[in-house]
């Protein structure tokens, strides 16, 4: 009985080894790849008071300091600052400051 049953138990495994390196072969562990979609370039239209500085020179390809300078910002931590954060330092609405950015953006 212990003989019939190694048997079995030694038939099993190799029937698993040989299914699992046929399913192995055809790709079936295998992770699907990644599919990564480029972020779109953003319009003018696009631009948000939660966007920085930053995110905004490298969308419309500007100079580092053009807006730095054309909306005479002197915070240290520019361009990693949001224009939100910026216009509420300047006291002026979001909106404005987004105006504005749009407007030197479309001059530039």
């Amino acid at each position: 009985l212990a003989l019939a049953i190694s048997a079995i138990l030694i038939a099993s495994l190799f029937f698993l080894f040989r299914e699992y390196g046929i399913l192995r072969e055809v790709g079936i562990f295998e992770r699907p790849p990644m599919r990564r979609e480029l972020p779109r370039k953003i319009t003018v239209e696009d631009i948000q008071p939660w966007m920085t500085f930053d995110y905004i020179n490298k969308q419309f390809d500007l100079e580092g300091d053009y807006l730095k300078n054309a909306l005479n910002i002197t915070d240290p931590r520019y361009p990693n600052i949001p224009v939100g954060s910026f216009s509420k330092r300047q006291k002026m609405d979001p909106r404005d400051a987004v105006e504005k950015i749009k407007q030197l953006i479309s001059e530039n």
